[in-house]
């Protein structure tokens, strides 16, 4: 079993970014933001990518990838 862990919850938080915030630059759910922020989901690679390209043009910088944020532990 893949288990799938995250930075998402302490990128918003370094970063003063709210959910609602990142739901209003992603196009995502704050439900869907919430669910993977506290790891209760995994989201596709997809919804991955919308969520670093929000959040890196919300600090306006290339500041973060999914490689950073995401990343898989068995």
């Amino acid at each position: 079993m893949i288990h799938m862990e995250n930075k998402l919850k302490i990128v918003l938080v370094d970063e003063g970014i709210t959910q609602s915030d990142l739901q209003k630059k992603s196009g995502i759910s704050t439900s869907t933001i919430s669910k993977t922020a506290n790891c209760k989901m995994v989201p596709s690679p997809t919804m991955q990518s919308r969520i670093i390209k929000a959040i890196n043009e919300l600090v306006n910088e290339e500041k973060y990838s999914k490689e950073y944020i995401f990343y898989n532990h068995k």
